[in-house]
């Protein structure tokens, strides 16, 4: 991956706040052991996020040879994902300043640069994290991880004259088709629609920008890519993971018959 030029300010900002994802403060929500076992997975996932973003700025050996396999992979395309749409939200910081100043006036000083938004997906994924523990009840299967990652594909452009051969979309622009599945992921996770509208919103002002932007529209191409082979490596390495649920607090795991156990 060629090194991207990124502000040393906003660098040390990044990786000073994946240090601290998830904040302690977010402890105090929690009541159920299985909440605080889950809340130090999500610690970990951001600790090994912040020494790889470390290795990639300092060139110095990443520690993360600690976790799987599976693990490892999944926090290399993570960041590179993370990189791509930096690199994209920087060719295109005057547009999405402007989206954004129509969803709230004062938001040029909520995000005064790139890594700024960067540091707000990365808060509010381990926050979309933390939601699926806190919500009264909700399910969670390697098959419901299949339709999001289906999803996902979707958005990509190169699907969309797939999805414009069907029905309910055809003779529709390449905007409506993205927004409408855009709009989709919003609606099925409620909880985690603080992560996804942020995000959302910038992939939009990119691919808006790639139209006339010969770099933004290659780095829209990687980032597809890096997309894909994300999710596609956790479809492969949950699917034999076993289904469970969250119910007021308490995890518990698939069982004969369609419920699931707790303790």
């Amino acid at each position: 991956m060629t090194r991207i030029a990124m502000p040393i300010q906003e660098q040390e900002a990044i990786v000073d706040s994946l240090f601290n994802i998830p904040p302690s403060e977010w402890l105090k929500e929690l009541t159920h052991p299985d909440q605080l076992e889950h809340f130090e997975y999500i610690r970990g996932l951001n600790y090994a996020l912040y020494w790889e973003f470390k290795t990639y700025f300092s060139g110095l050996p990443s520690p993360n040879h600690t976790l799987d396999e599976h693990g490892i992979k999944s926090v290399k395309l993570m960041t590179k994902r993370y990189l791509s749409l930096y690199c994209m939200l920087r060719e295109s910081w005057t547009l999405f300043i402007s989206a954004g100043k129509q969803i709230r006036p004062d938001f040029s000083n909520i995000f005064p640069n790139p890594g700024a938004v960067l540091i707000t997906m990365l808060t509010n994924k381990a926050r979309a994290m933390l939601e699926e523990c806190l919500v009264g009840y909700l399910e969670v299967s390697p098959s419901k991880r299949g339709e999001f990652n289906r999803d996902h594909k979707k958005l990509q452009d190169h699907e969309i004259p797939k999805l414009k051969k069907s029905t309910s979309l055809r003779g529709k622009s390449l905007e409506e088709v993205q927004e409408h599945y855009d709009k989709e992921i919003l609606n099925r996770d409620k909880h985690a629609t603080g992560f996804a509208g942020l995000e959302i919103l910038c992939i939009q002002v990119c691919r808006k920008n790639a139209l006339t932007n010969s770099e933004v529209k290659e780095e829209l191409r990687r980032f597809n890519e890096l997309d894909d082979k994300l999710h596609k490596h956790i479809q492969s390495a949950t699917r034999k993971t076993k289904a469970y649920a969250w119910k007021d607090g308490q995890k518990g795991y698939s069982a004969p018959g369609g419920k699931y156990e707790f303790n």
